[in-house]
């Protein structure tokens, strides 16, 4: 399926379900490495139908595994095609976000669609806030028992805490404090509440 640009409607890309058969799962070629795609995303096929695509160009695929539908959001690339799988997202071109590629020596550009967008934008969040959670060190690295129940409370404490240092820093208009500051309040703060059992104050 694609998106037309001008008018926003789906519409129906017969020729990927035919020239991909709705492939489930794909194996890498011969002398293809570090090619491996999940199950139900026919990469190879998508690579090979966006050869002659321009940079920029978009298209979404829709695949389905075990009666159940994704979305296969594709953006052609200058040495790739960027894939994103989801169970949303629109193919509307950001007007605002647009990027920039020198090919041979000439500049060229294209706006992201909504979907490639909002990936831009936020792909580094889950490293920000690992990053955060482990700086200087890191709660699951001190935690004594190993039980994964216990390292899982010490992953949604860390990122909790995470969440909220730099909830208050934007509430506030300020920069957020460092990590291991937050966390000696924190702890002090919760050693020392005056909540009862009943949670009154």
């Amino acid at each position: 399926h694609r998106k037309d640009r001008n008018n926003g409607q789906w519409l129906l890309r017969e020729g990927w379900d035919r020239r991909l058969g709705r492939t489930r799962s794909i194996r890498p070629s011969v002398g293809e490495k570090k090619r491996y795609w999940p199950r139900g995303v026919p990469g190879r096929q998508i690579d090979e139908y966006f050869n002659d695509k321009p940079i920029g160009f978009s298209e979404t695929l829709k695949q389905e595994i075990d009666g159940k539908q994704f979305l296969i959001h594709c953006t052609k690339e200058d040495k790739y095609v960027t894939k994103l799988m989801s169970t949303h997202g629109l193919m509307n071109e950001v007007p605002t976000h647009k990027t920039y590629r020198c090919i041979n020596g000439e500049w060229i550009s294209f706006n992201y669609t909504e979907n490639i967008s909002r990936h831009n934008k936020a792909k580094h969040w889950v490293d920000d806030v690992n990053n955060r959670r482990h700086a200087p060190i890191g709660l699951e690295d001190v935690w004594g028992t190993k039980w994964w129940p216990d390292r899982q409370f010490t992953f949604l404490c860390s990122v909790s805490e995470v969440n909220a240092c730099m909830s208050r820093a934007r509430g506030r208009g300020l920069l957020a404090e460092e990590t291991l500051s937050f966390w000696r309040q924190l702890a002090k703060q919760m050693l020392e509440n005056n909540i009862s059992e009943s949670g009154l104050v």
